[in-house]
């Protein structure tokens, strides 16, 4: 198995349910910077990582209904 190599200065975990999720946003140090159990909805999760733009990685639970995040 191959790992990642994470170069963004933060991470974003995601934890699906059927019709919820929990984001959680650390920087390198592993301070929180935002955690939030929310409905599954895709315009709501983009803004709310938006204002870390392109620095950031995303790891989604490997499950059957992710597909519509990672796409």
């Amino acid at each position: 198995m191959e790992l990642a190599t994470i170069k963004t200065a933060y991470v974003c975990g995601v934890d699906f349910h059927s019709k919820t999720m929990y984001i959680c946003v650390m920087n390198r140090k592993g301070e929180i910077k935002l955690h939030k159990n929310m409905h599954n909805d895709f315009k709501l999760f983009k803004s709310l990582i938006k204002k870390y733009g392109k620095n950031i990685s995303v790891g989604v639970e490997s499950m059957h209904s992710y597909y519509w995040l990672a796409d």
